[in-house]
């Protein structure tokens, strides 16, 4: 059974599911009376219990609401779109991690694009990784078309370049930082138009003596982030 389930809206101590999670329920052989866990994506776990599995809404009695502060430094992650499987990757595993928010950038070298009307398979996602592993809190989510609609000056930026600085010198301005940013570029690395903009606002860093994919360069440079944080 998942470890949480999705919650909608909460009315007079009645907790109403997301209309996907009845046929979820009904597959488990959930029933009437069960003790479950719910999000909502806003920092909130619910306990309640079961009430009702039905086509129209799915209901439970609240029983307790655990709110659980966010981060004070943000995490945030701009990467270049890419093909699906590994895009799906990127953002499950950036749920698990706990970023903050996530840019998808349509970049010029990019292999496939990301656009508006996808966000809702995008968030769909993000919501089922984050009842997986008890992630209270879904990222932002922010589809950007091209790089001179890019904010960099809200945060601490560290482009990922293979010719970089090593991360880790870079570890005491992260530890100290408000936001720190981190841009994975496609693989074919970005523009010259691009990295141009990038650098003027951002440390160029490696991740090591080995060329990474998009998905592999987000894991591990955002774990390291997040243990320099002591989010873990």
């Amino acid at each position: 059974m998942p470890n949480a389930f999705w919650v909608e809206h909460i009315e007079k101590g009645k907790i109403y599911l997301s209309p996907s999670e009845a046929k979820h329920l009904k597959v488990l052989r959930a029933k009437t009376g069960d003790l479950l866990t719910g999000l909502d994506g806003k920092g909130n776990i619910y306990r309640f219990q079961l009430e009702n599995i039905g086509k129209r809404e799915t209901t439970g009695r609240l029983l307790s609401v655990e709110h659980v502060n966010r981060n004070e430094q943000k995490l945030i992650v701009l990467v270049a779109t890419t093909k699906w499987p590994r895009l799906r990757l990127v953002m499950e595993k950036a749920v698990e991690l706990g970023i903050d928010r996530i840019e998808l950038f349509n970049s010029k070298h990019s292999v496939a694009r990301a656009s508006k009307d996808k966000s809702d398979k995008f968030i769909s996602v993000m919501r089922e990784a984050s009842k997986q592993c008890l992630n209270p809190y879904l990222p932002e989510l922010q589809i950007i078309d091209s790089a001179d609609k890019i904010a960099l000056n809200n945060a601490t930026n560290f482009l990922l370049d293979f010719y970089g600085k090593p991360f880790q010198s870079f570890s005491s301005k992260i530890a100290t930082s408000r936001s720190v940013r981190i841009l994975v570029g496609p693989e074919g690395g970005f523009s010259k138009n691009e990295l141009e903009l990038f650098q003027r606002f951002s440390s160029v860093v490696s991740l090591g003596k080995r060329i990474l994919r998009v998905e592999t360069a987000v894991i591990v440079s955002v774990s390291f982030v997040s243990l320099l944080m002591g989010r873990f």
